[in-house]
This record gives structure tokens, sequence and C-alpha cells, in this order.
């Protein structure tokens, strides 16, 4: 199986720049809403769309209606492909347990001061709420390291002897997001 075409949208001009300087066609905003891709300029209909670490930036109602709106619009669509931040990953447990001595961490994890700031994190159970509110059932679930965003976070780590191997683990154990294929 492989990919006969592809395309994105992204609410930021510096993606949506850096993604068609590469040959990859972007869809344009809609007019007068710069968060909704106007399917009309691609030449193709995607049959799936992936949402990686956007719905956090929204309110539940909106994400939900952000899910419901792309599969009305996009009779094509065959799957969805969700990645979203977790509550129960042992970094979100941390930063939340230290939030009052060290509040660093935690606005970190929120984007405070940010935009678009993270509305919400993501348990086993709420995803799966979210999902059947959303009225979408998972194929599949499983949880993401992103060790990648590590190296974000701690760059230290990435020169130290040893440190890409302490990053998967790290990465390993702590289930940063999680990541969710559903049938549209």
């Amino acid at each position: 199986m492989g990919w006969k075409t592809i395309s994105g949208f992204d609410a930021s001009p510096i993606s949506t720049r850096w993604l068609r300087e590469r040959g990859v066609p972007m869809a344009a905003p809609i007019a007068g809403d710069t968060l909704w891709p106007d399917w009309e300029t691609l030449t193709h209909k995607p049959s799936i769309v992936s949402f990686f670490d956007v719905l956090e930036h929204f309110p539940l109602v909106q994400a939900a209606a952000a899910l419901t709106r792309i599969r009305r619009e996009l009779p094509s669509l065959s799957h969805l492909v969700i990645k979203v931040p977790v509550s129960d990953g042992i970094l979100f447990r941390l930063a939340h347990a230290a939030r009052s001595w060290a509040p660093g961490p935690y606005e970190q994890l929120f984007q405070v001061g940010t935009f678009p700031p993270h509305f919400h994190y993501f348990s086993r159970r709420s995803l799966k709420q979210f999902l059947e509110n959303s009225k979408l059932v998972p194929e599949l679930v499983w949880d993401d390291p992103d060790v990648d965003d590590l190296f974000d976070r701690i760059p230290r780590l990435s020169g130290l002897p040893g440190g890409r191997l302490a990053a998967r683990t790290i990465g390993l154990i702590s289930g940063d997001t999680r990541i969710a294929l559903v049938r549209a």
C-alpha cells in the first residue's frame, strides 16, 4: 500500500510555505476562516486526513464540530488519524504534581501565554468518550513516544553520550501522546 496523492493544510503560513517549497500541494484556507481548508483548492479529495496535535487547541465542542464538519465536507473520507497529548503519561503527571512549587513545566504543557494554548489533555477513557460522542469508533489506538519532541524539550540530551538511548527510553515509558486511527 502506498500513497497515490498527498496534500496538506496547516493554519500556519510558515508550515504551508515550507511544505509547498517541497512540492506538497496545500489547500488554501477558506475566506474568513484561517483554520479551515478550502477543499476545492485541491486537485483531489483526500481519503485519509490527519489531525496531529490539533484537537487539544480547541474546546471539546469545537473539536467535535470539526470532526463532524470534515466528514460532511469530504464524502471521499475513509479514515481519520488523530494524535493528541495525554494526561496519563509520565511527563504530564510529573509536571502536574510539581505545579504548585515549579509551575513552569505545567504551564509549558498547556502552552500558557502562547497561541493557541492547549485546552485539554486526554486520558485513555476521555479520548474513547470523545470519539464516541463524535460518533467515531477507533480501529486502532496506540501510545506514541514522541521522542523527537523530547529533544526539543531537553536539547542537551541529544548531545550527551547515550542521550539518544535515554530519550528513546523516556519516550517509551512516558507515552507522551496517543494516536487513534478511526473509520470516518
